[in-house]
C-alpha cells in the first residue's frame, strides 16, 4: 500500500492564497495565470479557489468575485458590503424555499410528534423571515444616509475666498446685533 505523497511542498490552496495576497484590490487574477501556477485545468482551478476564498477573507481581508470566462477580481474594501448583500439574498431565497416546504405539507398525514416538529420549524422560519425584513429596512436606510452624506460632501466644498467672505459677513452681522453700551 502506498502512502500519500504531496505533489509539491506547498498545497494548491496556499499557492492561491499567496497569489491573492500579492494581488492588489481591484485587480483581476486570470484563469490562464491560475492554470499555469497550479498546473491543472479550469475546473480544478475553480475548486481550489473556492477552497481558498474563506481563508483569504479571514487571513488577508480580501474577497474574490468570479468574472465569467476571465478569472477572479479582488474586491476593493468598499465592495465587501455588496458581496455580503448578495450572499444574504441567496440565503433569503433558501429561507423562502424552506418555509414553503414546511407550510405546504399535508398535515393530516403527520403524526402528533411530526406536527409539533413542523410547527416549531414554521415558527423558526417565520422569525427568520421577519429578521431578514428588518435587515432589509436597515440596509435601505443605510443607503439613504450614505446618499445624503455624499450629497452634503458635494455641497460643503467651499473655496478659501468663499469661507473668508462668509466669515466677514458673519462678523458684520454680529456687530450689528451686538448691543452697544
Amino acid at each position: 500500500m502506498t502512502t500519500f505523497a504531496p505533489l509539491d511542498d506547498v498545497s494548491r490552496r496556499v499557492k492561491v492564497l499567496d497569489l491573492i495576497d500579492a494581488t492588489e484590490p481591484g485587480e483581476v487574477i486570470r484563469y490562464p495565470e491560475l492554470e499555469f501556477l497550479l498546473m491543472v485545468d479550469r475546473r480544478t482551478v475553480q475548486s481550489v479557489v473556492n477552497q481558498a476564498k474563506p481563508s483569504a477573507q479571514k487571513q488577508l481581508k480580501k474577497s474574490l468575485v468570479a468574472i465569467r470566462n476571465v478569472g477572479y477580481r479582488v474586491l476593493l474594501p468598499g465592495e465587501h458590503i455588496e458581496l455580503a448583500k448578495t450572499h444574504q439574498k441567496r440565503g433569503r431565497r433558501q429561507t423562502r424555499k424552506a418555509s414553503s416546504a414546511v407550510v405546504n405539507t399535508d398535515f393530516a398525514r403527520l403524526s402528533d410528534v411530526e406536527r409539533v416538529k413542523y410547527d416549531l420549524a414554521q415558527a423558526t422560519l417565520s422569525a427568520l423571515q421577519r429578521f431578514e425584513r428588518r435587515a432589509d429596512l436597515r440596509y435601505a436606510s443605510q443607503e439613504r444616509v450614505n446618499e445624503f452624506v455624499q450629497k452634503q460632501g458635494q455641497h460643503n466644498e467651499r473655496t478659501a475666498s468663499e469661507v473668508t467672505e462668509i466669515k466677514d459677513r458673519l462678523a458684520k452681522l454680529e456687530e450689528l446685533l451686538t448691543p452697544k453700551t
